[in-house]
């Protein structure tokens, strides 16, 4: 029962009559309700009794038209449009690959192919700092030959 005593309508139909299909074939969510980034929020449960919560409408759509996604898995929009709920724009995906499909900038730098110098980043070329630091070789290999030949400056006293 909803606060007027109406029974509670599913939540996959209230998400559907809050979408609005654009042109792209997207299932734009026109709720209110939205986390960070854009994606759509839709209520469930009941805050009276303490079980009211937010739930992605993405992850909503999908598990009510596609099934459940995999333990481990992300949903990626192929689309690249985060207030999409088409499942046919999702994709389960590790949360590496979701990231490095996007524009953050660790997908930026993984697409890099050549340092700022114009060297490639090339097996024999490069070597890693840390866990994701890729540097590049000549680079480091040209600021050491600098650094030896720089004169010796003796101190004054």
């Amino acid at each position: 029962m909803d606060e007027m005593g109406r029974p509670a309508r599913p939540i996959l139909e209230r998400l559907l009559s809050r979408v609005a299909k654009d042109d792209k074939g997207c299932w734009i969510y026109t709720g209110k309700a939205r986390a960070t980034g854009g994606y759509g929020l839709i209520g469930t449960g009941n805050a009276q009794r303490g079980t009211f919560r937010h739930l992605s409408v993405h992850r909503v759509a999908y598990e009510a038209l596609k099934g459940p996604i995999p333990i481990g898995l992300t949903l990626d929009h192929l689309c690249r449009t985060p207030e999409c709920c088409n499942p046919e724009h999702l994709e389960p995906v590790t949360m590496r690959e979701n990231i490095l499909r996007g524009n953050g900038w660790a997908a930026k730098n993984a697409r890099k192919t050549h340092c700022k110098r114009g060297h490639p980043f090339t097996s024999e070329n490069t070597y890693t700092k840390g866990l994701h630091d890729r540097r590049c070789r000549a680079c480091r290999h040209a600021q050491y030959r600098s650094r030896r030949r720089r004169p010796v400056v003796a101190d004054v006293i």
